[in-house]
């Protein structure tokens, strides 16, 4: 054979052992499908999904590709959390997004000693034992912290600047519900430093805080502004019916949250679920590549600071304009 056959010959095979090697490294390098079991304990924080998702689709995370959800609502108590966490991991996720503050402590639970991660979204750390630290989480276990206890304080400091000659402000809440305590100390310290009485209102259920708010009234004590802080029983429309009626009525101003229906509620200090997601998203990103869960300290959620003008102009508050310049939004 001549030999400009047998060197072409020669440059095929290399040719094609070539290819066939780039193909091979090509496909190995293919991410795998990852699948993230999501676990959500009451209603209002599921805008927390939403932006989870939305925020590890701008990572390059495409469901059905690299990506799979499992996603279970579990709103019927600490049984079905269980059972749908021990369903998550029944499912071979390969990490679990727990959201709010229980169902994080029973993912925990669960998942921990199977060596699955826990990445949590809008959990209480204070008076509770889901983390061993900010700076250092603990095994398998990292997320987004929702800042109860300075959430409380801002909101109070807000209330106060809107109305100034406030000195007995009520705070209704949810009774022996675990992050409510860590609150009212900084409130309580807080209060005191201005002068200012809290009149502590701790209800069983909605209704039970009706009829208490029906007795301070029939009482005449005096009420000058109501602090809302974190709790579920407040969030529930049914509960903020209950108090925006009883400060409706009497023209009490409102702090700490928006109510659409009720002009009492002049501002809030909130955090956004969806953009609590976004951050989840890019601490989820961390650990699939490669990042133990515990070597990654704890964020805050972000807190976002919303006027409502038109209540303010019904209650005929006038708005300090440092307050005005600080508003990320001003509803008209």
């Amino acid at each position: 054979m001549p030999r400009h056959f047998t060197h072409l010959t020669r440059y095929f095979l290399i040719g094609l052992l070539a290819v066939s090697s780039i193909q091979c490294q090509s496909a190995s390098e293919t991410p795998s499908l990852r699948r993230i079991g999501v676990l959500v304990g009451v209603p209002f924080f599921m805008d927390t999904v939403t932006g989870f998702k939305a925020g590890m689709a701008e990572l390059g995370y495409m469901e059905g590709r690299n990506i799979a959800y499992e996603i279970r609502e579990a709103y019927s108590g600490p049984d079905e959390e269980r059972r749908m966490a021990e369903e998550l991991v029944a499912a071979g996720v390969d990490l679990i997004l727990a959201t709010p503050t229980e169902v994080s402590i029973i993912a925990r639970d669960v998942a921990q000693p199977l060596g699955i991660p826990v990445v949590f979204a809008n959990a209480a750390l204070e008076g509770l034992n889901l983390v061993s630290s900010i700076r250092e989480p603990g095994v398998g276990i990292t997320g987004v912290r929702f800042p109860g206890p300075d959430l409380a304080l801002l909101r109070f400091e807000r209330l106060i600047e809107f109305v100034p000659g406030a000195r007995h402000v009520l705070v209704p809440h949810q009774k022996e519900y675990p992050i409510i305590p860590p609150q009212m100390d900084v409130l309580r310290e807080a209060a005191a430093n201005q002068g200012i009485t809290l009149i502590d209102l701790p209800a069983t259920s909605i209704d039970d805080m009706k009829r208490q708010l029906d007795d301070l009234d029939a009482s005449d004590a005096a009420v000058d502004a109501v602090l809302v802080i974190a709790d579920p029983m407040i969030l529930d429309p049914a509960g903020m019916n209950v108090l925006g009626v009883f400060a409706g009525d009497r023209k009490i101003p409102v702090g700490g949250i928006q109510s659409p229906e009720h002009p009492v509620f002049i501002f809030s200090v909130m955090i956004s679920n969806s953009a609590t997601g976004g951050q989840a998203a890019r601490i989820i990103h961390k650990i699939l590549r490669g990042t133990p869960a515990g070597d990654i300290p704890i964020e805050s959620a972000e807190t976002f600071f919303d006027i409502n003008l038109k209540g303010l102009s019904w209650l005929g508050i006038e708005p300090p304009e440092s307050l005005l310049s600080k508003a990320d939004t001003l509803l008209k």
